[in-house]
C-alpha cells in the first residue's frame, strides 16, 4: 500500500496432519548360479555366486519387509589330492588339499552418514578418492579364506612287514582360516586361526606265547587252565598325537561422532597345545591293560600387537620361544588306567557253566588355576577309582550235566495228528 512503511513479519504455520499416501515400490531382482567341474579322480572345482538388489522380495512379502540393501556373494572352492601327481600306486602318498575363498558385500541404498540421501546420489558429488572412502565406510564387506591339508600320510604298499619306525605310522594335518570384516561400525575386524597336528600310531600283530598248548599232560579236560595259558610279549598298540591351535583376533571401531575421539585396536590371542597318549597291552587273551593320558597346555603371549622387528616385538618373540621350549604352561592333565580280566573259572573242572569278569578303572586329574592366582590359591588335583566284579551262570549248561534234568528241560515234541 502506498505510503506504508514495509516491516518484517514473522509467520508461524502449523501443519495439523501429515500423511504418507503411498510407498515407493520399484521392485528388485535376484540371481544365483553354481558351476562345478570334476577333474577325473584328481578332485573338483566349484564356483558359486548370487546377487540380490535393494527392494527385492517374494510375492508374499510386504513392501515394508523388503530390505533396502543390495547383497552380492561369490565363492570359489576346490578339493584336490596332490598325491595323484606322486604315483600313489607305488608311493602310497596322499595329500588331500582344500581351498575356498568367499566374499559377501552388502551395499545400503541410502547413505548411512546421511540416511535421507541415497548412496548413489552422495557419490556423484565426490572425486574418486572420496568415492572409495565412502564405499568402504558404507558397505558391509566380509571376506573369508580357508586352506587345509587333512590327513597327509603315506599308505602301505605291498606286503612288507610293518615296523614301529615306518613312515606309514605317521600322519599330519594343517588348516588356516582368515576372516576380515568392515562395516559402518567397525573399521576392521580380523580373525586368523592356525591349526596343525601330527600323529603316530602303531599296532602290532604279535602272536601269543602258548608253552603248554601241545603238551600231552595238558590234553586232559581238567588241565585246560594250563593248556590255554598264553602271554603276549609285545603291546597291542601305541599312539600319540599333538595338536596346536592358535587364534589372533584384532578389531578397531570407527569414530562416528563429530568430536575427536581416539579409537584403539583391541587384540585377543589364544594359543593352545594338546597332547594325547594311548597305550594298550593285552598281557594275555583274558587280561587287558589300557593307559590313556591327555595334556592341555597354552603358550603364553604378551598382550598387544607390536610392530614387527621393534624392541617390544623381539621381546615377545623371545617369550614365545621360551614357552615352546618348555612345552607350554600346563592348564589341565588327565590320565586313566583300565584293567580288565576274564577270570578263567570256567576252565576248572565241573565249573564250565560259570563265567566271571573283573574290571578296575583309575582316574587322575590335575587342573591349574589362573596364571595370576596359582601362587596364592594353588592348583586342583582329583583322583578316583572303581572296582567291579561280575559273574554269570548258565543254568542250562549245568542241567545238561544231569541226564534226568536234561530230559526235563528238553523241549517236548507234539503229537502227530493226521488230517482226515
Amino acid at each position: 500500500v502506498d505510503g506504508e512503511v514495509s516491516q518484517d513479519k514473522s509467520i508461524i504455520v502449523w501443519i495439523n496432519e501429515l500423511r504418507m499416501t503411498d510407498l515407493s515400490s520399484n521392485g528388485g531382482y535376484a540371481a544365483t548360479g553354481r558351476v562345478e567341474a570334476t577333474l577325473a579322480d584328481l578332485g573338483r572345482v566349484a564356483v558359486a555366486g548370487s546377487y540380490r538388489s535393494a527392494g527385492y522380495g517374494s510375492l508374499e512379502t510386504k513392501i515394508t519387509d523388503n530390505e533396502m540393501l543390495a547383497s552380492r556373494y561369490y565363492n570359489v572352492s576346490t578339493d584336490i589330492d596332490f598325491g595323484k601327481f606322486m604315483a600313489p600306486e607305488k608311493t602310497g602318498i596322499t595329500v588331500p588339499v582344500h581351498f575356498d575363498h568367499n566374499n559377501t558385500t552388502i551395499t545400503p541404498e541410502y547413505n548411512p552418514l546421511d540416511p535421507d540421501v541415497k548412496l548413489s546420489r552422495s557419490l556423484q558429488d565426490l572425486d574418486q578418492h572420496g568415492k572409495d572412502s565412502l564405499n568402504a565406510l558404507a558397505r558391509d564387506v566380509t571376506t573369508q579364506t580357508n586352506f587345509n591339508i587333512t590327513n597327509l600320510r603315506k599308505n602301505r604298499v605291498g606286503q612288507k612287514k610293518p615296523h614301529f619306525y615306518d613312515v606309514e605310522n605317521f600322519n599330519a594335518s594343517y588348516s588356516y582360516t582368515k576372516t576380515e570384516q568392515s562395516n559402518p561400525d567397525m573399521e576392521y575386524n580380523r580373525q586368523k586361526s592356525y591349526r596343525g597336528s601330527i600323529g603316530y600310531s602303531y599296532t602290532t600283530s604279535a602272536k601269543p606265547w602258548t608253552p603248554f598248548a601241545k603238551a600231552k599232560w595238558a590234553s586232559k579236560s581238567y588241565m585246560q587252565l594250563f593248556k590255554d595259558f598264553n602271554l603276549f610279549y609285545l603291546p597291542k598298540s601305541f599312539s600319540v598325537s599333538t595338536e596346536m591351535y592358535r587364534q589372533i583376533h584384532s578389531q578397531k571401531m570407527r569414530n562416528k561422532s563429530s568430536g575427536l575421539v581416539l579409537t584403539r585396536e583391541t587384540v585377543a590371542k589364544n594359543w593352545d597345545w594338546t597332547r594325547n597318549y594311548d597305550f594298550r597291552y593285552d598281557i594275555t587273551k583274558a587280561l587287558n591293560f589300557t593307559y590313556t593320558a591327555s595334556s592341555q597346555a597354552y603358550i603364553y603371549e604378551p598382550a598387544g600387537n607390536p610392530e614387527k622387528n621393534s624392541e617390544e616385538w623381539k621381546a615377545n618373540r623371545d617369550t614365545i620361544r621360551d614357552e615352546l621350549l618348555k612345552l607350554g604352561s600346563i592348564s589341565r592333565f588327565t590320565q586313566a588306567v583300565k584293567l580288565s580280566y576274564n577270570i578263567p573259572i570256567n576252565k576248572l573242572p565241573y565249573l564250565d557253566w560259570l563265567t566271571s569278569t573283573a574290571n578296575y578303572t583309575g582316574n587322575y586329574r590335575w587342573i591349574a588355576n589362573s596364571r595370576y592366582t596359582q601362587k596364592r590359591l594353588g592348583n586342583t588335583i582329583e583322583n578316583d577309582y572303581s572296582l567291579q566284579i561280575s559273574a554269570n551262570a548258565d543254568l542250562t549248561r549245568l542241567y545238561n550235566r544231569s541226564k534226568y534234568l536234561k530230559n526235563l528241560t528238553a523241549p517236548k515234541r507234539g503229537n502227530n495228528i493226521k488230517a482226515g
